[in-house]
């Protein structure tokens, strides 16, 4: 057979694959179209963004976390009203020494699930005082019960000796109300509000989001510096730079890029963009923000890829311009194919960066160079840790200023074998926040 033949059958292969291909799916493209309409209304988009609906643990009785494995007592259950009347359900967990420490005190402590504050001499305002806060923000779906979230008060508790306090937002849990980025905000406000009425102290509380959690800790600490508050550090674990970001370039299974097409129709792409209602700009907010920051991620994770953790710590880094935007209603910008391989990227970064597509920007992707480079906190380099790499801003700048004084922090450590949900089971993580927030 000759070339030209074989040339001839490849093309006509080719075209009647597509053929045959265009004619399966031609049925769905009503469906598709229907489903981006729909898409493009406000409870439709919380409902599938949330997943407040998957109450898991289902029938959680949240006055006994003793039945998700801590020893008695060692946590108190109960609730706050929040500005706007929503009742939100908190649960605060002792650090383990403090819980040895006090355990016939502990013990013997009887609860008001609906007490509004503690008094001087109670042993739970004491511990609360003696050690560092970490208020936790979860992700979607489930509730503060969950087993993963269980797993991480306890190693906050007992490798760190922290105290952790965290809350279902409305929607979640036993808490009232229904989930929206301002509402998560109030929420988590409202937390803030609470530990400092206790006599908590700002440069001794860290926030700690993951996942969903990570935008609902960032606009906390962006709202707060609004204020001229700063806590003594922000952690993100498994981030995403925005629900955009994040929307348009979903894979299901890895594979199918669901709103793929798109990307030949920036007309109907800019309107969908423009019409998502929560939005939770982590990329924008983190511009000017000036705690110690700490961006932890997996390298396997499928579900939020690496690159989205490569464009915070670049945002958090750089200096910007033009820092005057307005993270809540930001400018959506067309998505297009990345450029996110560096010569340092592992094997698995490569996998994952060549698959993404409909990434916001060429640049703020690419991870950190391991050459050291100026940025607006201070230098950068990168160095091997146990179970991956850590990026490390260490300098005095422009950028964020420690609790307390001391020199401007942004640090990223990606774990070679982490995934969405398990980044909090490695020691490396652990490492990080105890460096960040100089424990």
């Amino acid at each position: 057979m000759t070339t030209s033949t074989m040339s001839l059958s490849t093309s006509l292969f080719v075209l009647l694959y597509s053929v045959l291909l265009f004619g399966l799916l031609l049925p769905f493209v009503p469906l598709y179209l229907f489903i981006l309409l729909i898409a493009t209304f406000t409870t439709p988009q919380r409902f599938l963004l949330y997943l407040n609906y998957v109450n898991f643990p289902f029938f959680a009785d949240f006055n006994a976390p003793e039945t998700f494995g801590f020893p008695e007592k060692q946590v108190r259950n109960f609730s706050i009203v929040t500005d706007d009347n929503q009742r939100i359900g908190v649960w605060h967990i002792v650090p383990m020494q403090s819980y040895l420490r006090n355990a016939q005190k502990l013990l013997a402590t009887e609860f008001d699930k609906d007490v509004k504050s503690l008094s001087p001499s109670d042993v739970y305002r004491s511990i609360l005082l003696d050690r560092p806060v970490v208020l936790y923000f979860h992700g979607t779906a489930g509730n503060r019960a969950a087993p993963n979230r269980t797993d991480t008060y306890k190693r906050l508790a007992e490798i760190l000796d922290l105290n952790v306090i965290s809350i279902d937002y409305r929607g979640f849990g036993d808490s009232s109300g229904s989930p929206s980025e301002d509402g998560l905000a109030i929420d988590a406000m409202a937390i803030w509000k609470y530990s400092v009425s206790q006599g908590v102290q700002p440069e001794n509380i860290i926030l700690l989001g993951h996942s969903l959690g990570t935008g609902v800790a960032t606009r906390l600490a962006y709202e707060l510096q609004q204020l001229n508050i700063h806590p003594r550090a922000l952690v993100l674990q498994a981030p995403y730079s925005s629900i955009p970001d994040v929307l348009f370039e979903y894979k299901m299974f890895e594979r199918i890029h669901l709103l793929g097409p798109l990307q030949y129709f920036p007309a109907v792409q800019g309107y969908l963009q423009r019409s998502i209602v929560d939005k939770f700009d982590n990329k924008t907010r983190l511009k000017t923000l000036q705690c110690p920051l700490l961006i932890t991620y997996g390298a396997r994770d499928t579900e939020i890829p690496s690159h989205h953790s490569h464009r915070l710590f670049n945002s958090a880094t750089t200096l910007h311009p033009d820092t005057t935007n307005d993270p809540a209603s930001p400018t959506p910008v067309p998505f297009r194919s990345p450029s996110v391989v560096s010569p340092d990227s592992t094997a698995r970064q490569r996998s994952v960066a060549k698959r993404a597509r409909s990434v916001q920007s060429d640049d703020d992707a690419t991870p950190p160079s391991v050459v050291e480079r100026s940025t607006r906190n201070g230098k950068v380099g990168c160095d091997a840790l146990r179970g991956g790499k850590k990026w490390e801003v260490v300098g005095e700048g422009a950028g964020a200023k420690a609790a307390g004084g001391g020199p401007s922090r942004v640090m990223m450590v990606e774990l070679t074998h982490g995934t969405h949900n398990n980044v909090q089971t490695f020691e490396s993580a652990y490492d990080g926040i105890r460096s960040i927030a100089r424990l």
